[in-house]
């Protein structure tokens, strides 16, 4: 049965088409249990190296995920910055297929914005044509929540607050604009894989940061065929059945995660919490991060002398395991029934770090304490055994 389903698969899997670009959800605090706003993006790149940067801009110091490398080549993936503003995006491939700029964007956006306002000034002054294809998410200490299609020439905003346009107070992008051409879609079998998962997790009430975190970046049931890779989990990692692995929201080219969870009107912007995983989420564990005022982070995921993130080049090396050389998944070393598989080991790791993060949460009483964040960093390193 099991090498029936994989026949089917692989078949099934010989008709998509991928666009290495990126997944995203976006949450309203109307509907997030503690009412904080939330985006997350799932990125998928060809450069695989990624590692957290706290950057001093114009105006706004920010920390968000980078690529790899000594130099500042002012280009952000991801990120928030000291007004709570936050930001994050997916390539759009049916708008103008031109989004040289989108990276540049997003780290101009960090350094100059504190509200959807000002991003929406930004844009507005932008030359044209910006060179910018792409979805983006934003949110801000206000509450402010949307998605801003972007093209050369203009945008459209799609406010997550509106329940007109998002009723059940989320929205989701893979690599296709609402306001793009149909024929020139792409990421649609993700979509219909994220569009799958939002709605369980509204049915089953759990829209938390820690819930979406932890299982949108590992969510193994394809959009398109509907099949779970756990339905044929091997019993031990020795099996040498293999999977296509083409256009999860996992992929083989998935290099980094971060949900940015804003704060209620009138809370502390550094309150702002990014749950990043620093790599591929199939061999890499969550690690919640915060601005500090003396930029402080934990040197787990900082670039070292090499320019690089050690839990990132850990991740990198984990999943030369889980693939072989065409990019098909070794699915008994990612996930078993034994339990130790690269995947289950990872959930292992987020377990002991997120009840640490709890511990803070519960610490923190909804107040900025750098100390008490900074003690969270140092176990953090211990525990990843960065000394």
């Amino acid at each position: 049965m099991k090498k029936t389903l994989v026949l089917i698969f692989a078949m099934l899997c010989m008709s998509i088409t991928t666009a290495y670009s990126c997944t995203s959800v976006i949450v309203s605090g109307r509907l997030s249990p503690d009412g904080r706003p939330m985006i997350m993006k799932n990125r998928d790149s060809y450069t695989f190296s990624n590692a957290m940067a706290v950057i001093h801009g114009e105006r706004h110091r920010f920390l968000a995920v980078v690529n790899a490398g000594k130099e500042d080549d002012h280009q952000a993936w991801s990120g928030h910055n000291d007004a709570g503003f936050a930001i994050a995006n997916t390539a759009a491939y049916n708008l103008n297929g031109s989004g040289v700029n989108d990276g540049r964007v997003m780290y101009r956006a960090l350094e100059l914005c504190a509200t959807l306002k000002d991003f929406e000034n930004m844009l507005d002054t932008l030359r044209r044509p910006m060179k910018v294809d792409s979805n983006f998410a934003v949110l801000d200490a206000e509450g402010g929540c949307a998605y801003y299609e972007v093209g050369d020439s203009g945008y459209v905003k799609f406010d997550c607050n509106d329940p007109m346009l998002a009723p059940y107070g989320y929205m989701v992008r893979t690599n296709h604009a609402y306001t793009g051409e149909r024929r020139r879609d792409k990421g649609v079998d993700r979509y219909y894989a994220i569009a799958d998962f939002m709605l369980r997790a509204y049915r089953n009430d759990y829209m938390d940061a820690e819930s979406l975190i932890t299982m949108i970046p590992r969510y193994l049931t394809h959009g398109g065929t509907r099949v779970n890779l756990y339905d044929m989990m091997p019993d031990d990692a020795s099996a040498t059945l293999t999977c296509p692995f083409s256009d999860f929201i996992p992929r083989d080219v998935t290099t980094s995660v971060e949900l940015i969870q804003g704060v209620r009107p009138g809370e502390d912007p550094l309150l702002t919490c990014a749950w990043c995983i620093v790599g591929n989420p199939l061999t890499t564990p969550v690690t919640p991060l915060y601005l500090l005022n003396d930029d402080a982070l934990p040197a787990v995921v900082s670039k070292n002398a090499d320019g690089v993130s050690v839990l990132c080049e850990q991740g990198l090396e984990r999943k030369k395991i889980i693939f072989n050389d065409d990019d098909d998944i070794i699915l008994g070393r990612l996930i078993n029934k034994q339990g130790d598989g690269v995947l289950q080991q990872v959930r292992m790791d987020d377990k002991e770090i997120l009840e640490r993060h709890e511990d803070l949460l519960d610490a923190l009483k909804g107040k900025y304490d750098a100390k008490a964040i900074k003690e969270y960093y140092r176990w953090l390193d211990e525990y990843l055994h960065i000394k």
